[in-house]
C-alpha cells in the first residue's frame, strides 16, 4: 500500500531545506524568531500538487500553523521561477519519494520529481528533479502555508491541494484524496499498521473545502472537485478504513455497494450491562434506507485484532462489540484484513448487512454492476 522507502514522517522546522544553522539558533533563544521573520525575503519554493498532497498525508506537522508566527508573515507571493538546480536536487531528496495511498493514482509518474508552483510561464522549462506548475493568478494568503521556521519553503493548503490534484486525478482518485486530507491519520511506517493519529484532528474537512471551492470558480479541476466532495468520508483512522466505507456506501454507478450514508468514528452514547452511561466509537456507522423510506442502522469495526493489537485490547474490542449490540439494538459486524483480500467476502458482507436489517437493495439498470464493484475493490484492496 505504501512506498517501502524510509522517509521523515514527523517533519519539524529543522527537517527541511533552509538555513539550518539559523533555524537551530532559534530554539535556544526564544524571541529571535521575530527578528528573522520581520526581515525575511520572498519564499524560495512552494510545494504543490502531488508533492504537497504526499507531504500533507505523511507528516504530523506538515506546515507551521502557530497563529503567533503566521501573524508575523505578510501575504506570500508564489515564487517567480525555480529555486535553482542545487536546491532542486535537495528538494528531490526530501520530497521525491514520499509514501502514497493505494488507489489514488492509477498511473503514477516516475518517482523523484517534485511539484513546484511558480509564476513565470517563461521559466517553466523541463527540469530533471522538479515538475513546474504555473500559477499566475492571485492566490489567497491562507492558500500558501510555511513549511519551516525560516519561511523560505511553502506548501499549498489542504484545500488548495485538493483542487489542484482534482484536475489530475480521475473521480475515484479525487474522492480518495479528499478523504485522506479529511482524515485523522497520517502515514508513518513506524506507526501501528503504517499510520499514526493526528493529535490535533484532521487537516481540513468537507465544509472548509466547500468554502474554499466557492472562491475558485473557473479554475482547473473545480467541477470534479465539487462533484466528488459529497462522497468524501471524514475522520478515517487509516486508509483502509476510508476505503471500506467508500466501497460499501458509494453509489452503484461508481462501483460501490450503495448501502447508504456512512459516518466514521462517530461517538455513540449508550448504556452498558450495568445501566451505566458510556460512549463507544464504532469505526463505521451506516444508515440504510429503502425506497419505502424504511431505515436501519448497522455498526462495523475494521480489523480489531490488528488495529487494536494485544490480547487485552482484543478482549476490550469484544466487550465493546457486545456493549454496542446490546445498547444500540442493531447489527454489529467486524471485518478483518483477510476478508478484504477477497471480493466474494466483501460481496457477502454487503449481503449480510442488508439481510440483518431487512433493507432491500435498490433496483438498478446497470448491467455490469458486479464488474464495476470488482474493479473498485481491486483498486482499493488488491495488492499490486
Amino acid at each position: 500500500m505504501m512506498n517501502s522507502r524510509r522517509v521523515p514522517n514527523d517533519k519539524s522546522c529543522t527537517d527541511f531545506p533552509c538555513d539550518f544553522a539559523l533555524v537551530r539558533l532559534l530554539r535556544p533563544f526564544p524571541g529571535m524568531e521575530f527578528i528573522l521573520f520581520s526581515r525575511r525575503s520572498a519564499m524560495d519554493y512552494c510545494l504543490s500538487y502531488f508533492s504537497a498532497f504526499n507531504l500533507l498525508i505523511s507528516s504530523s506537522r506538515p506546515f507551521v500553523s502557530s497563529s503567533a508566527a503566521n501573524a508575523m508573515v505578510r501575504a506570500p507571493l508564489v515564487p517567480e521561477s525555480t529555486p535553482g538546480a542545487a536546491m532542486e536536487r535537495e528538494l528531490a531528496v526530501y520530497y521525491g519519494h514520499l509514501p502514497e495511498i493505494q488507489g489514488v493514482r492509477l498511473q503514477k509518474e516516475p518517482k523523484g520529481k517534485v511539484d513546484l508552483l511558480i509564476r513565470d510561464l517563461n521559466s517553466a522549462s523541463t527540469r530533471k528533479n522538479v515538475a513546474l506548475h504555473i500559477c499566475n493568478t492571485k492566490v489567497l494568503p491562507s492558500s500558501l502555508l510555511p513549511i519551516g521556521a525560516d519561511f523560505k519553503g511553502f506548501i499549498t493548503s489542504p484545500e488548495f491541494t485538493y483542487l489542484q490534484i482534482a484536475s489530475k486525478l480521475d473521480f475515484i482518485g479525487t474522492i480518495l484524496a479528499g478523504s485522506a486530507l479529511c482524515s485523522d491519520y497520517y502515514l508513518n511506517q513506524d506507526g501501528h499498521g503504517g499510520v499514526s493519529q493526528r493529535q490535533n484532528g484532521p487537516l481540513t474537512n468537507r465544509a472548509a473545502i466547500a468554502k474554499f471551492l466557492s472562491t475558485q470558480e473557473r479554475k482547473r479541476g473545480i467541477v470534479p472537485a465539487k462533484r466528488a466532495l459529497q462522497h468524501i468520508v471524514e475522520k478515517a483512522r487509516s486508509p483502509r478504513e476510508a476505503s471500506l466505507a467508500l466501497l460499501l456506501c458509494l453509489p452503484y454507478n461508481l462501483g460501490g455497494f450503495n448501502l447508504g450514508t456512512v459516518e466514521l468514528n462517530k461517538p455513540i452514547e449508550l448504556e452498558n450491562r450495568y445501566g451505566e452511561k458510556i460512549t463507544r466509537i464504532p469505526d463505521l456507522t451506516i444508515q440504510l434506507k429503502d425506497k419505502r423510506q424504511k431505515q436501519a442502522m448497522v455498526l462495523l469495526d475494521y480489523d480489531p485484532a490488528v488495529t487494536h493489537s494485544g490480547n487485552q485490547k482484543i478482549l476490550r474490542d469484544l466487550d465493546r462489540e457486545n456493549e454496542l449490540v446490546t445498547g444500540m439494538q442493531c447489527p454489529h459486524f467486524s471485518v478483518s484484513g483477510e476478508m478484504l483480500k477477497s471480493f466474494e467476502s466483501v460481496q457477502g458482507l454487503a449481503r449480510q448487512i442488508r439481510e440483518s436489517t431487512g433493507i432491500v437493495a435498490h433496483d438498478t439498470t446497470i448491467s455490469d454492476l458486479e464488474m464495476r464493484q470488482r474493479t473498485l475493490w481491486a483498486r482499493l484492496f488488491k495488492s499490486s
